[in-house]
């Protein structure tokens, strides 16, 4: 695709969005976003069998871009458009606002230890007649089994001894 048409679909892109396109440059295929304190560029494919490459100078921005590469280079050849909204999505934590993936972790975050408390308490009660009784007497019987045990009566391969022994230990 020619750059003059990428750099139309980037500016379309960037008028709908709170990021301004700053730069394009056509001899390096680079188009240059920024948002406030955010910044990101995208170089461009010469060809269609090529990919794009998204990167930025900021180091906590690129954390947030390794996720970006990975998009782009998973299977089909990917669109301008697709490429800048996935990266937009990916920066959302970085300029402040919260992603879809972000927003259920927020709400772990805000419960109290109270809550999770009461939370795992509901998870575990049991209505199942036969798994509520008494498992003192179950566990005790599995316990005496266990004491005459041996690396032998549990390991018959080619395992070494030693670490069978630490790991029994």
């Amino acid at each position: 695709m020619d750059f003059a048409s990428l750099n139309k679909e980037a500016v379309v892109w960037a008028n709908s969005t709170s990021f301004e396109l700053v730069l394009a440059d056509e001899s390096e295929r680079r188009l240059v976003f920024t948002s406030g304190e955010v910044s990101f560029f995208v170089v461009c494919p010469d060809h269609s069998k090529d990919n794009f490459h998204v990167w930025s100078d900021s180091e906590v921005c690129l954390t947030y871009l390794t996720e970006v590469q990975d998009f782009i280079t998973s299977c089909k050849q990917k669109t301008l458009s697709e490429v800048l909204e996935k990266t937009a999505k990916s920066l959302r934590p970085v300029m402040g606002l919260s992603g879809d993936s972000d927003e259920s972790m927020e709400d772990d975050e805000d419960m109290d230890d109270d809550d999770v408390d009461a939370y795992d308490d509901d998870y575990y009660e049991m209505d199942d007649e036969d798994a509520a009784g008494d498992t003192s007497i179950n566990c005790h019987q599995e316990s005496q089994n266990d004491i005459g045990a041996t690396a032998d009566d549990f390991f018959t391969g080619d395992g070494s001894p030693v670490a069978i022994h630490r790991i029994l230990a």
